[in-house]
C-alpha cells in the first residue's frame, strides 16, 4: 500500500515503471533466497543464523548479499529486535505475520 502511494506521486510514468521493476526484482530475490534457507534449515539441517551459511545459500542463488553490513547492525537495533520479538512472543504471536491493536484502537 505503502509503495502504491509513493508510485503515484510520481508524475514521470517512465521513472514509475522502472520503481516498478525495481520492487519486482527485489521481491523475486527475496523470495528466491527464502526458498534457499528453507532448504538449508529444514532439508540440510543448518544453522541459517550462522552468516557462513548465509552467503554459500546466497551466492547459490546468484544474489550478493554483504553480511558485513548485516552483522554490523548496531547494539540498540539488536536491542529493539529483541524486545520488540519478545513482546510479539507474550502477545502469543508465533511463525506467523502478527498485527496487535490496542484496545483503544491506536
Amino acid at each position: 500500500m505503502i509503495v502504491q502511494r509513493i508510485m503515484s506521486m510520481i508524475k514521470d510514468n517512465e521513472k514509475v515503471r522502472r520503481l516498478a521493476e525495481a520492487f519486482y526484482e527485489g521481491f523475486i530475490k527475496l523470495e528466491i533466497i527464502i526458498s534457499y534457507c528453507y532448504i538449508a534449515y529444514w532439508v540440510l539441517n543448518e544453522n541459517v543464523n550462522d552468516a557462513k551459511v548465509i552467503e554459500r545459500v546466497a551466492k547459490q542463488t546468484g544474489i550478493e548479499i554483504s553480511m558485513e553490513l548485516v552483522e554490523k547492525a548496531s547494539e540498540e537495533e539488536k536491542s529493539i529486535l529483541t524486545k520488540n520479538t519478545q513482546e510479539a512472543v507474550d502477545r502469543g504471536a508465533f511463525g506467523v505475520p502478527f498485527y496487535y491493536i490496542e484496545p483503544n484502537g491506536k
